[in-house]
């Protein structure tokens, strides 16, 4: 059964066009890699799947289910890691103990989980104690991974995952993407991904 289907999905943003008729299938566990110019609405099509952006014509499906009908419910599915990381204001260990908070957040939360994701991204411990705002992109970028790590969620909607890390960071973490069971929508511009994620070209 498809797990996700864009079923001749139109979708305008600013009075333009950004997609027009899409179509796509998405299996469980399949691994999806957008790619486009920037401003061709890569971002959109993930914003419109979170029910951020409205669809002017079409459908998305989950499970054989308009996923606008059960949002709430959808949303609980996926680990999101917006392109925009400027996106919290206190200490890093804060916001970690926020997420955990959650009413059904389920994040896997305890000092040797985040001791092993520290490790793996390269981050010393106490960088828990900084504020947020002073870390510098890729250290933003390592922590709300680790997050989505996490997560544990079945679903991971990523958007430029990568554009702040090294060359050798960049490719621990697509390979470790690869190898996870788990259904993985990318937008990225970098290179380094290979053909265990299918490339969906967007616009012309």
């Amino acid at each position: 059964m498809v797990y996700i289907r864009f079923e001749e999905v139109t979708i305008k943003a600013g009075g333009k066009i950004l997609l027009k008729d899409f179509i796509l299938d998405i299996e469980k566990n399949d691994k999806i890699i957008f790619m486009g110019k920037s401003g061709i609405g890569k971002s959109t099509i993930i914003k419109t799947l979170l029910g951020f952006h409205q669809i002017e014509k079409g459908k998305i499906l989950f499970r054989n289910k308009e996923i606008k009908n059960d949002l709430i419910n959808f949303r609980k599915k996926f680990s999101y890691l917006p392109q925009n990381t400027n996106i919290y204001q206190g200490k890093v260990i804060e916001l970690f103990q926020e997420i955990a908070s959650y009413k059904n957040s389920k994040l896997l939360y305890d000092q040797k989980s985040l001791d092993k994701e520290l490790k793996f991204f390269e981050l010393e411990k106490d960088i828990l104690k900084k504020d947020f705002t002073s870390l510098s992109g890729g250290e933003k970028q390592k922590t709300l991974l680790i997050l989505a790590f996490l997560l544990a969620r079945g679903i991971f909607l990523l958007d430029e995952p990568t554009a702040s890390l090294d060359a050798s960071m960049k490719n621990k973490v697509i390979k470790r993407l690869e190898g996870m069971n788990s259904t993985i929508i990318v937008i990225s511009h970098d290179k380094g991904w290979n053909n265990k994620f299918k490339k969906i070209k967007v616009g012309k």
